[in-house]
């Protein structure tokens, strides 16, 4: 698949690529620079930065440009090289579930080209198009974002979709389509979405999975909410999706994510320059949202609505990105009610000017509280001290200290005072998550708890990458890896169940903490050379260095164990335990001798 794969096509989704002899050239993905150092080798098929060292090959290029899992990159590739992916055996019942989700998305897919084609081509579009161009969005941008027109009629998709074969149920049951209500028999379900400007909604990967419209006028809605989006099923859930995420995925890494409240924002934002905005699907932002900005990014900015309930919001969200360890500052713009209507009376300019003067989450907060409550008396100002004190706990010891010196400053108490009254609210934050009990399958792993920060000796955290680097590259290598080494060798528990489940589709279904410590791992792996020709050779090297760390922290166990027999007062079993170390010191050192000796 990796020779079928055209690197460079891929590659040119995310970059702009210009020709240099056997290589094409462009500005890298994953760090911000000015002068091209990304080259893409044709005849290798291979990618380097020369800038930042990142490399690979077209799978690495999508793992660490998409966020993707190894197995999720191969289906990507498969898809777009026309290859058909082996699947693992499954149920009757499984089998069922994934053929549904299935015509799901090619039923969402169709639903989307039929409201699209309806607002660009059909007369009874030409209204719609009027008002968007009002709302300053152009053709450019209503294929950008495939906006939809849904007619003023109660069958007109129903009896598209009917003709392309799917089942009145089943457009039910995908929310296309609504169940009458009126009991009669016959009745049937009519379209869900009527006289509303669509707004499909994308995963990451480009895919329509649900859908948001619009009224375009409150006065002719009869009643109806301004905004409906697709319902709660079983292949859509709205707190798992961000509304633009497809397009801003790729621009978020470097710099940071803008989170907006509706669609229009998003529209209007990414047209004036903004391309990394996000908006959450008309909720309260979720904790999995805020886990799938994490992926892309470590940096958000909130640009909710400017009013008592978008300020909310902001706080709301505000604490679970500090939760999930996202740095996080707050947009204002208090000319305007939200992101939309001020690009449309300011230029891009000065939105870029607001939003790098965005205030950080905590100096938001305490402006909110500030207004909710004064800050008139010293309870006053204890009190906001408390209620910020689990939000600044939350953050890095420079931090903690920097904002105990702004709440110094601006309560008038001095910075000793302050800390006291910080660590006396002693809020526990836990992020450790429980993991059920299940026996491993090849298609589902048991995930092991998350540990407390592993560490490893540095030559020992190379070997093991090295060693994890080639047998993802060459399925050979791993049973060369086992026969050596066996299976438990590993000190880092990331590198542990990648060597052991990389292959494994839903590996990490269970622990989306975990997931995201092995999708930085796999980074990592990939962010410096490896040359598989000389595979043979690393895994030597590497294998010699992680048995000397085996045999040096045998020994450190050996002496621990000895010294207590000492201080116990067993000499006799602490000098058995000497003679051992000496018979090992003694044959570590002959065999040493022999490696030595050897010829190239």
């Amino acid at each position: 698949m990796r020779q079928r794969a055209d690197i460079v096509s891929v590659i040119a989704e995310h970059v702009e690529l210009e020709r240099a002899g056997r290589y094409y050239r462009g500005l890298c993905p994953f760090h911000a620079e000015k002068t091209p150092s990304f080259h893409v080798d044709t005849e290798r098929q291979r990618y380097i930065c020369y800038g930042c060292h990142a490399g690979g090959n077209v799978f690495q290029f999508l793992m660490q440009r998409e966020n993707l899992s190894f197995p999720d990159a191969v289906r990507v590739i498969a898809e777009k090289s026309g290859m058909e992916m082996p699947s693992a055996p499954m149920s009757a019942a499984q089998q069922a579930k994934a053929d549904a989700a299935g015509r799901c998305r090619k039923a969402c897919a169709s639903a989307a080209a039929f409201y699209h084609a309806l607002l660009t081509q059909a007369p009874e579009g030409q209204a719609v198009r009027e008002y968007l161009r009002s709302r300053q969005i152009g053709p450019e941008a209503v294929e950008r974002f495939s906006l939809g027109w849904a007619p003023d009629a109660w069958d007109r998709l129903s009896v598209h979709l009917q003709a392309e074969g799917f089942a009145e149920g089943e457009l039910v049951s995908f929310g296309l389509l609504k169940q009458r209500e009126d009991g009669k028999p016959g009745g049937g379900a009519y379209d869900r979405f009527r006289a509303r400007l669509m707004f499909p909604i994308f995963d990451t990967q480009g895919h329509p999975v649900g859908f948001g419209g619009r009224v375009l006028s409150e006065k002719t809605s009869k009643g109806a909410p301004k905004y409906l989006n697709s319902p709660e099923t079983q292949f859509f859930q709205k707190g798992k999706y961000l509304y633009g995420l497809h397009s801003a995925c790729r621009h978020i890494g470097a710099g940071h994510a803008l989170l907006v409240e509706g669609y229009m924002d998003v529209i209007a934002a990414q047209n004036a320059g903004f391309p990394q905005a996000v908006a959450s699907l008309g909720t309260a932002l979720t904790r999995e949202q805020a886990k799938l900005l994490k992926r892309y990014g470590s940096r958000v900015v909130i640009g909710y609505d400017n009013d008592a309930p978008g300020r909310r919001a902001a706080l709301s969200a505000g604490e679970i990105f500090l939760a999930e360890g996202l740095r996080t500052e707050v947009l204002v713009l208090p000319e305007a009610k939200d992101p939309d209507e001020y690009l449309r009376g300011h230029s891009p300019d000065e939105f870029r000017e607001r939003l790098e003067a965005s205030p950080s989450f905590i100096e938001f907060k305490y402006g909110e509280l500030s207004r909710e409550q004064g800050v008139r008396s010293v309870a006053d100002k204890a009190e906001i001290i408390r209620r910020l004190a689990p939000d600044i706990r939350r953050l890095g010891r420079a931090e903690q200290e920097g904002y105990i010196r702004f709440l110094s400053r601006e309560c008038g108490l001095t910075f000793e005072t302050v800390r006291a009254e910080v660590d006396a609210q002693k809020t526990p934050i836990s992020r450790r998550r429980l993991v059920p009990s299940a026996a491993p399958t090849p298609t589902s792993a048991v995930l092991p708890p998350a540990p407390a920060a592993p560490t490893a000796p540095l030559g020992i955290f190379r070997a093991e990458q090295l060693l994890l680097r080639a047998a993802l590259d060459d399925e050979a290598c791993r049973p060369l890896i086992r026969s050596e080494l066996g299976e438990d060798f590993w000190l880092l528990p990331e590198h542990r169940f990648l060597f052991a489940n990389a292959a494994a589709p839903d590996a990490y279904a269970e622990d989306d903490d975990f997931y995201g410590r092995c999708q930085k791992r796999l980074a990592e792996l990939y962010s410096f050379p490896f040359d598989p020709a000389r595979s043979g050779e690393i895994i030597a090297d590497c294998v010699l260095a992680v048995k000397r760390e085996q045999e040096r922290r045998e020994t450190e166990d050996l002496q621990s164990q000895m010294i207590s027999l000492e201080n116990g007062g067993d000499m006799a079993g602490a000098l058995r335990l000497l003679k051992v170390m000496r018979d090992r010191l003694q044959e570590n050192g002959l065999q040493q001798r022999n490696d030595t000796a050897q010829p190239d």
